[in-house]
Parts: C-alpha cells; structure tokens; sequence
C-alpha cells in the first residue's frame, strides 16, 4: 500500500506541475502594437497598446520592461551611453491602471496592476512613454532611429507585433526590420501607411524581439546624446581619491607623531 501511495502521489504531482505549465502557457499576449513618433527635438513619443490574454489564471497585472541601453558607441570609453524613459500615463480597459516605476541598471521595469485585486481574461493596456536619447548619429551618415520594439523579456508568446512610425516629414526611404533573438536577421514585413511607415510580424516566441531601424533627413532632428561615466570608472576615482586621503593621512600622523 506504501508503494501503490508513493506511485500516487508522485502521479498526482506530476499531473499538478503539467496542468501548472499547460495554465502558463495558455498566457498569450494577442497584439503588441506600439505607435511612435520622432520629434524634431529629438525625443521619441511612443503608445504602446498591449492586449493580455490571462486566459483563466488569476494575476495582478503585466510587467513591461524596457532597455535604457543604446546600440550606438559613447565618445569615450570611460562613458556609457544611455536611453532616458519617462512614463506619462498607464491605462487598462481606457481607465487609469495603478503602476510603479524601477529604474535600474539596465532597464526600466514597469509594474502594472493593483496588488489588492487579480484579474482572468482579455485585458488592453495602454503605456505611454517618452525617451531622451534614443536616436543614432552615425558618422557621415543621416540620423537614424533603431529601436527593438516589444523587448525579449516576455516569458509568452505573441500573435502579433506591430510598429507604426509616424512621418511627420522627417523619414527617409532607408529603412530594414529584423525579428527573432538577438543577433538574428530574420526580416519582417514592412508597409507604407498614411502618413508613415508599418512593421509587422507574427508568431513570435518567448524571448523573441521584432527591431527596426530607420532614416531621418539630415538636420531634421536635434542632437540629443546622453552619456554618463561608466560605474566601475567612477568607482575607481572614488578608490583612488580614498587611497591618496588614506597616504596623506598616516604621513601627517607619522610626522605629528615623530614631532611629538
């Protein structure tokens, strides 16, 4: 009987983590569609329109998490170039969706749903964004905009990734869109619509990403880098200034002391 109990319970444990695996994976975020615009500043507006599927599982909310890290090389090597995002406005069903904001090393992680409640079902999300920094300058080169659009963090997968990149006459006709994981070349579809530029693909796994890259018109936009010293190199002045505070210290001790 001890036996037969064993084989149970390891039967119905087994059954438990397949059911637990089957309800994650029926997750599925149904559309990514982020609406973006360049503005002649240099900032980038972006809306991105997130509709959840949480199937029958019960959760709080979603987590989106955006890289503050930029593809193109700092002016010296001690610097690190960087994205600055600033969310404006998070919203769920068109109404008002709590959210909490980390900025990390890395990346910003926005928190959305309300700790007190859980939710099941289809849900829209609307996030709005605005990042500093975001464009390229590449030498002898128009200023372009690369952008991974949806991020490879999400641990479902997507039916549907979409970008609309508004003109406002600031686009060239230079343009190329990549899906997959990083380093991977897959192109996706691309599109003239009314007043801009679509990019779509489908099907994406987790992990995946859907980027684009794309021309602006020389002096179209303002010159907006941002860089800030690197953390180690930081760290090794404040060491080094400790070090030279640390010398200068016993010596004057050891002269006082010898004085004495």
């Amino acid at each position: 009987m001890n036996m037969l109990a064993r084989i149970g319970g390891v039967a119905c444990a087994l059954l438990f983590l397949c059911a637990s695996h089957s309800a994650h994976a029926m997750e599925i975020v149904e559309l990514f569609a982020s609406d973006i615009t360049v503005q002649s500043d240099g900032s980038v507006s972006v809306v991105e329109t997130i509709e959840y599927n949480f199937d029958t599982n019960e959760r709080h909310g979603i987590f989106r998490i955006i890289p503050k890290s930029h593809p193109e090389s700092s002016s010296a090597w001690y610097l690190d170039r960087y994205i600055d995002i600033k969310v404006t406005g998070v919203t769920k069903g068109g109404v008002e969706e709590p959210y909490v904001v980390t900025d990390e090393s890395g990346h910003v992680n926005i928190k959305i749903g309300d700790a007190d409640a859980t939710i099941r079902g289809v849900h829209t999300y609307v996030i709005s964004y605005t990042l500093r920094g975001a464009l390229s300058y590449p030498k002898q080169l128009p200023p372009e905009l690369y952008w991974n659009v949806n991020g490879g963090e999400w641990e479902v997968p997507t039916r549907v990734v979409r970008a609309t990149l508004h003109d406002g006459g600031l686009l060239l006709p230079e343009r190329a869109c990549y899906r997959g994981k990083e380093e991977e070349r897959t192109s996706c579809a691309t599109r003239l619509v009314e007043n801009g530029v679509e990019f779509e693909v489908t099907e994406i796994l987790p992990g995946e990403m859907m980027t684009f890259a794309h021309a602006l018109k020389d002096g179209s936009v303002e010159v907006l880098r941002l860089e800030r010293t690197r953390s180690f190199f930081l760290a090794l002045i404040l060491g080094i200034v400790w070090l030279v505070g640390l010398v200068v210290y016993v010596y004057r001790y050891r002269t006082a002391f010898r004085n004495d």
